[in-house]
């Protein structure tokens, strides 16, 4: 519960009892604190991300380098959030080597929190 108060100069302030029961729908969920629900919430983003890269609608908006960037407007027919989709194929190196240079990114990326191969394409030939 909150209480309003004002000081000597007419503004305002509140000081809120955290010892009391809240009357708010936001609550600690406990279930959402262990390490299978974050794997479930990952396994169901990585669907929901496979869904919208097979999804019709992406054009193309950039080609550089033979790097080439699509985008679509939103995910759903609700959605007007752009999303962007990028694709390069990197030859001449091992999935190893490439990934010991990810692996390096922490060096200089301060966002930088982990990689980790989701998946393995063959070698085409």
């Amino acid at each position: 519960m909150a209480e309003i108060y004002s000081d000597e100069y007419g503004d305002e302030y509140a000081e809120f009892n955290l010892n009391e029961e809240s009357s708010s729908s936001a609550s600690f969920d406990s279930d959402k604190a262990t390490p299978q629900y974050h794997i479930q919430q990952a396994e169901m983003a990585l669907q929901n991300l496979k869904f919208v890269v097979k999804e019709p609608g992406w054009k193309k908006i950039l080609q550089h380098k033979g790097t080439s960037v699509y985008s679509k407007i939103g995910i759903t027919a609700d959605d007007k959030l752009p999303v962007f989709m990028g694709e390069h194929v990197i030859e001449g190196f091992t999935p190893r080597a490439i990934f010991a240079v990810i692996g390096m990114r922490k060096l200089w990326d301060d966002w930088y929190v982990f990689v980790a191969q989701l998946l393995r394409f063959p070698a085409i030939c």
